[in-house]
């Protein structure tokens, strides 16, 4: 039996894109599968709570990192992290939304930056610039 490659961070970013993307095409949904605000609006109905959407997703992503911690490492817990991460960040994104339609972030830029941080920030521009060619090519498969 031949041992797999290691997967990389970028490599765990791709498959949880599409794992998202799939899951979309599963439920007939083109836009993606996104049943999490029906979860939570059912949750709060049931329990008297008041969970949002982005703190439903990022209660899923604490229970694979959960999972994660126990038995034999599975790549699926990393891979599901990421995609409920990705999926917590586009509902915060949504929920942020101004007047004008455009998204407010707060940035924190350092006085000095530290050289660690800024080849972290091209990393992950660059995993990020991968994925976007990933998708692309996935949306346009005739596209070379």
């Amino acid at each position: 039996m031949t041992d797999l490659p290691i997967p990389d961070a970028v490599s765990i970013l791709i498959d949880a894109a599409d794992t998202i993307t799939e899951r979309g095409k599963q439920r007939d949904k083109p836009s993606g599968e996104r049943s999490m605000s029906r979860t939570v609006a059912a949750f709060n109905a049931l329990y008297g709570t008041s969970l949002s959407e982005t703190q439903g997703w990022q209660f899923m992503v604490l229970l694979k990192a959960a999972r994660a911690v126990t038995g034999k490492p599975r790549m699926d817990d990393y891979i599901d992290q990421a995609a409920y991460s990705a999926l917590a960040g586009e509902s915060a994104a949504r929920s942020t939304r101004s007047t004008s339609g455009n998204v407010r972030y707060t940035v924190i830029f350092p006085e000095t930056p530290d050289p660690i941080d800024a080849d972290a920030a091209k990393a992950a521009a660059e995993a990020m610039r991968q994925i976007k060619n990933h998708l692309d090519g996935a949306s346009n498969p005739g596209r070379t």
